[in-house]
């Protein structure tokens, strides 16, 4: 390939670079000149010297750093000075490679100088369909440009750190070189993998370079019967990059009690896994401050009975194999949460019921109690009533008189509940804050979801007409804020689900400083 000819020797292509210059040159006065007089008032006087150069190709530079793409692209056109040098400016952001619409404008822009070129490429987005057009065929003979151009990029992209590969599997499937091709690649830092496979993982596994940020969407074993156990445990494919990784999101986990650590790994988001033991990820991942959660469930786990069982194992476990002493986020189910067994302190709590298990009230007190948060928030999607109940209610007063300064309620509800079970939900969510409060910035949101999806495009729903016509947010949000004295900021909402236009705010503001804060 006329590509891999061109970039063999990084000394093969020299380029002469001419730097333009303009010089202002000041003229001389004469005896009998009359001196210039100075410019009346308000303009200000400007002293210029006009001996100074000045680079007019760095001027376009630095107009080319806060330029788009498309921007760049018109001025490089201009000169070839320009056309040279706006490269690096050009190819900065991520380029998207749309491989069953291959444009040969990409290869041929690279061919016309690549060295400079594939030096100065920093990212690449490679999918093999749009997403709109996901039956289209990818030509024939794209496996082989991709196995040389990435041969190529391995030689000189020094600046190359960043690399997405949508439909990972597909991609690595078109050659069977390609694989070996990228994992050559010594400079990436950032990576990420939707829809790995077995040659995806292997891949990870030979990768030349230390990574600092990986994302990877495992396939289901239907989609990949050639997936492995070893291929989603990620403290074995990435042992390359255990002395650099900082970020790390994965699906379909599984964990080992020994193996390599990863020091300095702060951020862990975990996808569609059913198993959790606890003690495996902190000894894998010690410094761990932000743990995200989605798409999970406790496998076999059918009530809090089966979930406590869990916690209990994983805090005995920890407390034979040590335990992490503070995170600064958790982000995911409350089920989750409290079958970890987390026992240490957490600044941010982000809390919903996506995992199917429910939104119990022992297991937010046994979890709170742990925690001891300043910031919480909640998102209830299934059976929001729960939230009037007494139990759940002081659960949350406790925590707003000792620890808690944030509180952010999202609340969901249907067509079918009555409204003056909206009501009754709305007192006891507004009775969570007392004159022992301690929370600075309080806001809640009723989201209605209609019973029918047409009827808020025609007359409306009348449950929803009569849940606005029952609920005051003005009042309550004047109560609460005569009540709460520590209160700066408060927002109480409702909006129908349907429509983002259709609901009403409360809002109230004691310090405007975070007002923009509280609005959001």
């Amino acid at each position: 390939m006329p590509l891999l000819r061109a970039v063999v020797d990084r000394h093969s292509c020299a380029v002469v670079r001419t730097r333009v210059f303009c010089v202002y040159l000041r003229p001389s006065l004469s005896a009998h000149a009359v001196p210039p007089q100075p410019l009346p008032s308000p303009v200000p006087v400007v002293e210029v010297n006009m001996n100074q150069s000045v680079l007019v190709e760095d001027v376009m530079y630095i107009v080319m750093s806060f330029a788009d793409r498309p921007t760049v692209s018109r001025m490089m056109r201009t000169c070839r000075v320009l056309s040279h040098g706006g490269v690096p400016y050009l190819l900065r952001d991520d380029v998207n490679l749309r491989l069953d619409s291959l444009e040969a404008s990409f290869f041929q822009f690279i061919l016309a100088d690549p060295l400079h070129r594939l030096s100065s490429l920093c990212g690449l987005f490679v999918s093999p369909h749009g997403f709109e057009r996901r039956s289209s065929e990818i030509p024939d003979g794209v496996g082989q440009i991709l196995k040389g151009f990435f041969n190529a990029l391995a030689a000189v992209g020094d600046n190359f750190t960043r690399l997405r590969l949508h439909d990972a599997e597909d991609i690595l499937k078109l050659h069977p070189d390609l694989p070996d091709a990228i994992a050559s690649l010594a400079n990436l830092e950032k990576l990420r993998f939707d829809y790995a496979g077995s040659l995806s993982c292997k891949l990870l596994r030979n990768l030349q370079s230390s990574l600092f940020v990986v994302k990877v969407l495992i396939l289901d074993e239907d989609d990949d019967p050639a997936l492995t156990l070893q291929d989603e445990i990620p403290t074995i494919i990435l042992q390359g990059s255990r002395t650099t990784l900082r970020y790390l999101s994965m699906s379909d986990i599984h964990t080992i009690p020994d193996g390599p650590r990863y020091p300095n790994l702060t951020v862990l988001k975990i996808v569609n896994t059913w198993t959790f033991i606890t003690h495996h990820y902190v000894r894998a991942f010690p410094s761990l401050m932000e743990l995200y959660v989605s798409r999970c469930c406790i496998s076999d786990a059918h009530d809090v009975e089966h979930l406590w069982t869990v916690r209990e194992t994983n805090i005995a476990e920890q407390r034979r194999h040590g335990a992490w002493k503070r995170l600064r986020v958790y982000g995911g189910p409350l089920g989750i949460i409290y079958a970890l067994g987390l026992t240490c302190r957490m600044n941010l709590m982000q809390l919903d019921d996506m995992d199917g298990h429910g939104f119990d009230a022992r297991m937010l007190g046994a979890v709170l109690g742990d925690a001891r948060p300043s910031q919480l928030t909640i998102m209830v999607t299934e059976d929001s009533s729960d939230f009037a109940s007494p139990e759940m209610v002081q659960i949350l007063r406790d925590r707003c008189a000792q620890d808690l300064k944030y509180l952010d309620l999202e609340l969901h509800v249907g067509g079918d509940i009555q409204p003056q079970q909206v009501n009754m939900l709305w007192d006891a969510v507004c009775s969570i804050l007392d004159e022992s409060s301690i929370v600075t910035t309080f806001k809640f949101l009723l989201l209605w979801w209609p019973r029918e999806l047409g009827l808020e495009r025609d007359n409306g729903d009348p449950a929803w007409s009569a849940v606005l016509q029952n609920i005051d947010e003005a009042a309550y949000a004047d109560r609460l804020f005569a009540k709460s004295k520590k209160l700066k900021c408060l927002k109480l909402a409702l909006s129908n689900g349907r429509r983002a236009d259709d609901g009403r705010t409360a809002l109230r503001v004691r310090d405007y400083s975070i007002n923009s804060t509280c609005a959001r």
